[in-house]
């Protein structure tokens, strides 16, 4: 088993340790069900810990000899993203354990956020909603011209918080993150990820402006990821229906 504690947190070492046997007290249960995501705390920090699913065989000879598994991807990127200026989870620790030599369970402690995401602005003023927008527009810019492309940007995946009279950003599940250059489609995938709506079109010109990308050309791009998105979900719903799977709930697509 390999346990890497970050020497910021070297006190929690013993509670890391702690984790693969489950045996701590767990305050708050987030999700329980692909990935097991709970908050607990410990040496007077509050945490989040993280365990995933079990990948498929293929999966576990992968993280074994080729691609790290996703909870060192997870601390090892938001390591990158604090490093560049971008709020995330201060991550704690992240664990590998293995069976027969190979890959079988990852877990991810990271610092816990007391932020919302964004699926939750009800309790927003109109005109605060607008000030979200625009913030919010401008930290997607920043993100992308820096060359960070989250791989699911979508709504619960991203917390924000008002200071100073602005509204500010932090990027949770992290596990999925691509670093360099990038094209137009790929910067437009993200509007897609977030259901934004051609109606929606303020936003995505200003982005496009604040990036110097052809507005038309972006939107081009935009539309026909919808449109193949659109496409992909219906089919994957058709499948789980036919398989009898169940939609996930939006606690647990926001951890999983």
């Amino acid at each position: 088993m390999k346990i890497v504690v970050n020497e910021k947190f070297a006190h929690l070492a013993d509670f890391v340790r702690k984790i693969p046997l489950w045996d701590f007290p767990q305050e708050r249960v987030f999700c329980n069900a692909r990935n097991t995501v709970v908050k607990t705390s410990a040496g007077g920090v509050e945490l989040v810990v993280k365990r995933y699913k079990r990948p498929t065989l293929a999966n576990c000879f992968i993280y074994t000899f080729f691609r790290p598994g996703k909870a060192r991807r997870a601390y090892e990127y938001a390591e990158k993203l604090l490093d560049r200026g971008i709020e995330t989870a201060r991550p704690v620790a992240y664990i590998e354990k293995k069976r027969y030599g190979f890959f079988h369970t990852g877990y991810f402690i990271s610092e816990y956020l007391p932020y919302a995401t964004l699926e939750h602005t009800e309790h927003l003023t109109d005109t605060e909603k607008q000030w979200l927008a625009d913030d919010f527009v401008l930290f997607t810019a920043r993100l992308h011209e820096s060359g960070m492309f989250p791989g699911d940007y979508n709504r619960g995946n991203i917390m924000y918080y008002k200071r100073n009279c602005r509204f500010h950003f932090a990027l949770i599940d992290i596990n999925r993150f691509r670093f360099g250059k990038a094209s137009l489609a790929d910067s437009m995938k993200a509007f897609d990820q977030l259901g934004l709506t051609v109606a929606q079109i303020g936003g995505f010109i200003r982005y496009a402006t604040l990036r110097g990308l052809d507005v038309y050309d972006a939107l081009m791009a935009f539309l026909f990821i919808k449109k193949g998105s659109g496409i992909k979900n219906r089919l994957k719903s058709r499948l789980k229906s036919f398989l009898g799977i169940a939609p996930r709930t939006g606690e647990e697509r926001r951890f999983t």
